[in-house]
């Protein structure tokens, strides 16, 4: 459940500081994957609904392909949600994503979409940064500023 609040928090986040009102529906492509981990099939559900009563409506895809696949398709949409575990990207998919969030696409990579496509180093910087492990430890916070 927290994940799915910290989804829907950073998709609401994304959303509005690009979203303009007065251009109608805000459409959203979320790529996903058929997989239990990350069950991105599970969430799509609950932000289409969700979201879909302000205006924001969502497309499903599972293949990288299918979403990515087709500028014309990509660049129907204001934004494109990625949580899902895909390990590569094809030269065509990468250079449509890249044009789109170049022309003003908004791209909303989501907790495991820091380790996707880890074949193009520049999708790394795009997200800004990758996925590293999941060790635990102890953790401790100091703080410098408690006004802050």
């Amino acid at each position: 459940m927290r994940t799915l609040t910290l989804l829907l928090a950073s998709l609401c986040l994304s959303v509005s500081l690009s979203a303009r009102p007065s251009e109608g529906p805000v459409r959203i492509l979320f790529l996903g994957h058929d997989a239990k981990h990350h069950p991105s099939d599970e969430y799509y559900p609950m932000l289409a609904e969700g979201l879909g009563r302000d205006a924001i409506y969502f497309d499903y895809k599972t293949s990288v392909e299918e979403a990515l696949g087709d500028y014309d398709y990509l660049s129907q949409f204001d934004g494109l949600l990625l949580y899902a575990n895909h390990d590569t990207i094809e030269e065509h998919q990468y250079q449509n994503l890249i044009r789109f969030v170049e022309e003003g696409g908004g791209f909303i990579p989501v907790h495991c979409a820091s380790y996707c496509f880890r074949n193009k180093m520049g999708f790394v910087r795009l997200v800004g940064g990758q996925f590293n492990n999941h060790k635990t430890g102890a953790f401790t916070t100091k703080i410098v500023d408690k006004e802050h």
